[in-house]
């Protein structure tokens, strides 16, 4: 051991007494051999680019959140973006008009500025810590259509007079307002129910007397993309022309005891959608692992063929009427912003 080596153990055994030492780098996301204008100009595009090509989509994407998430086009990936990082860099120099071609002028750097070019491992890093709430869209993303078309003509409004760009505006806003309220009143259902399950000692899902508790309880369930198997992303040979065997998913959580049953379906059992499987699958439900509750809540999306038609309420009213509930009331989220536990939950499974 150097004289260096051990006159810093002695320093850290007085200061700190008999403690394992922390390298002063670690922890650090953000690379550290990049000067704060690398790091700053990485952030800077990487938010120009996000304002000229993002939606704006509140409260939809997973493990985020953040009021407001900017999600980039399917088409676009996080090694697109550094490649038009990289060539912004490299042309910042030239001639205006030939950059003009190339890019867009938002994401641009002064003519004649030369700094340096940030790797692409280190650029996702830099995104990772100072821009998480630009997220690049999957492509099979749920995304609210009313967003999209209020953004583009929100985009389109440039040369437009005032009054029309303030139109365009207040349409978004109203929109974006509906969703949080909507959002809002979920989540105070939610909130109530599991305040009412942890008074009533609830802790799991099982057989209850219908009616058995004069309490209100919330639950919500929605369908989830369809699996495929035999499924193999290699697709060999001999089943890369195959038909696969299609599984249906159906996800009912209980917002109270936060417990989820999913229904496995098999296409030799039921190929649709429709309401008669919802209204088959709920009502198991139900019988076999409701709590007992007096009052229902039911959040679910705006599918009229499977929640938003006359059966469902038909089926719902018949419930009242046979005294298997006092009272039902099925909420609805707005279209494109219908995320909630049933479908996040069935979705990581």
């Amino acid at each position: 051991m150097s004289r260096k080596k051990l006159s810093a153990l002695q320093k850290h055994y007085r200061e700190n007494g008999c403690t394992p030492r922390s390298h002063g780098n670690s922890g650090r996301v953000v690379p550290h051999h990049l000067s704060y204008d690398d790091n700053t100009r990485v952030k800077h595009f990487i938010s120009n680019y996000a304002e000229t090509y993002a939606i704006l989509l509140p409260g939809r994407i997973p493990r985020f959140k953040r009021d407001d998430i900017k999600l980039l086009p399917s088409c676009e990936t996080k090694g697109n973006v550094w490649r038009k990082y990289k060539q912004a860099m490299e042309l910042s120099g030239k001639n205006k008009s030939t950059l003009s071609k190339n890019l867009s002028s938002d994401c641009l750097f002064p003519l004649g500025f030369h700094a340096r070019v940030v790797a692409q491992t280190a650029f996702r890093k830099i995104w990772n810590v100072v821009c998480p709430f630009v997220v690049c869209c999957k492509p099979m993303l749920d995304v609210c259509w009313q967003c999209k078309k209020n953004n583009s003509l929100l985009y389109k409004s440039a040369n437009l007079p005032d009054a029309e760009k303030q139109d365009r505006c207040k349409r978004q806003q109203e929109h974006l307002a509906n969703v949080a309220l909507e959002r809002s009143f979920y989540r105070e259902l939610v909130k109530g129910s599991k305040e009412t399950a942890e008074q009533q000692g609830v802790m799991h899902l099982g057989l209850n007397n219908p009616c058995s508790r004069p309490v209100e309880m919330h639950y919500s369930f929605d369908f989830a993309q369809q699996m495929h198997f035999p499924s193999d992303p290699m697709q060999p040979g001999p089943i890369y022309f195959l038909r696969p065997r299609k599984l249906g998913i159906l996800g009912v959580h209980c917002e109270g005891v936060t417990q989820q049953v999913n229904y496995l379906v098999d296409e030799s059992v039921v190929i649709s959608k429709g309401s008669s499987a919802v209204i088959s699958f709920v009502h198991h439900f139900f019988r076999q692992y409701g709590l007992g509750e007096s009052n229902a809540h039911l959040h679910c999306d705006n599918c009229s063929g499977q929640n938003k038609n006359r059966f469902r309420l038909w089926y719902l009213l018949w419930r009242c009427s046979c005294g298997l509930h006092r009272s039902i009331q099925l909420h609805f989220m707005v279209v494109g912003h219908t995320a909630c536990s049933s479908s996040g939950t069935v979705a990581h499974k």
